[in-house]
């Protein structure tokens, strides 16, 4: 078998065993289900995610869950996004509308913070 990332959200490592769902392994004929072969190949992770991507195919399946995306386009969003709060809070001053303030402050720290941990992340990986 092809080895499997670990889940994106946690970090956990992925548990064959236990966290996977493979038909060929898993599914038993019910009175409800004697010929279906069960659902496609999908993960439950721990931490609540779920993945499938709707196929039987174990060699899709792995590419499809171990395909991430690239960490610098994450960075990318998110340093737009700080952008277009900057600008809309100036905009708003220059204008005299009401702009919450407090609320675009908020959400420059959570970005700002998000865009740190991410670039830790980069650095771990190089």
């Amino acid at each position: 078998m092809s080895e499997l990332k670990c889940c994106p959200i946690c970090g956990k490592e992925i548990d064959i065993e236990n966290d996977l769902y493979i038909p060929e392994r898993d599914w038993k004929p019910t009175f409800y289900d004697p010929d279906s072969g069960g659902d496609p190949i999908n993960i439950h992770c721990n931490c609540g995610l779920e993945f499938s991507t709707g196929t039987y195919d174990w060699n899709e399946f792995v590419k499809a869950w171990n395909t991430r995306t690239p960490m610098d386009n994450i960075v990318e969003k998110l340093e737009e996004r700080e952008r277009y709060l900057e600008r809309a809070m100036n905009e708003s001053h220059e204008n005299g509308h009401r702009f919450s303030e407090e609320k675009a402050m908020n959400e420059r720290i959570a970005i700002r913070y998000a865009i740190n941990i991410v670039k830790q992340e980069i650095n771990k990986e190089n």
